[in-house]
């Protein structure tokens, strides 16, 4: 059983992309992850101050979320929200996806009018961290995955970006 972290030892997080990189939302493969931060590192207790989606596409593998172990294999989702306590099991060769945003990405530019808009944002605020996603499913938030991923890797600004969004 692996040890859970003492209280005072968990690093405060905020969303920080690397040198350059302009967006509100950062979307990579895990093995980036990996090449970015070292195997000690990413074996540190953390409280996130911003929203992290992690899916799980190839492997099996724990994730740490609120000092509660989630196992996760192929089709997993983890939705971890501002606030929230994480840690990486990186003993395994799991690949997958993580995408990063920071709290305003996801509130509306206006406080919510209708109260279909209220109930999205309250639905969003309620998902559980983890997910087990089915066929129909995996291959969607895939297709998803990917076409945010190359629209990141784009040349450019965020002013473009927030326009067309």
């Amino acid at each position: 059983m692996t040890k859970l972290p003492e209280k005072n030892a968990i690093q405060k997080i905020n969303y920080m992309p690397q040198a350059g990189y302009d967006l509100d939302l950062e979307i990579f493969p895990v093995s980036v992850l990996r090449q970015r931060v070292s195997a000690k590192r990413l074996q540190l207790t953390e409280r996130i101050a911003f929203y992290m989606l992690i899916f799980i596409s190839d492997g099996q593998c724990r994730h740490m979320v609120d000092f509660e172990w989630i196992d996760c294999v192929p089709g997993s989702l983890l939705i971890l929200q501002p606030g929230q306590v994480h840690r990486f099991d990186m003993t395994t060769d799991w690949q997958g996806w993580i995408l990063l945003y920071r709290p305003e990405f996801q509130q509306p530019k206006k406080t919510p009018t209708s109260a279909d808009e209220q109930e999205i944002f309250q639905y969003l605020e309620d998902l559980p961290s983890g997910l087990a996603l089915d066929e129909r499913q995996q291959k969607w938030i895939l297709d998803t995955i990917n076409s945010m991923y190359a629209d990141t890797q784009r040349l450019v600004g965020r002013n473009v970006i927030h326009a067309i969004s």
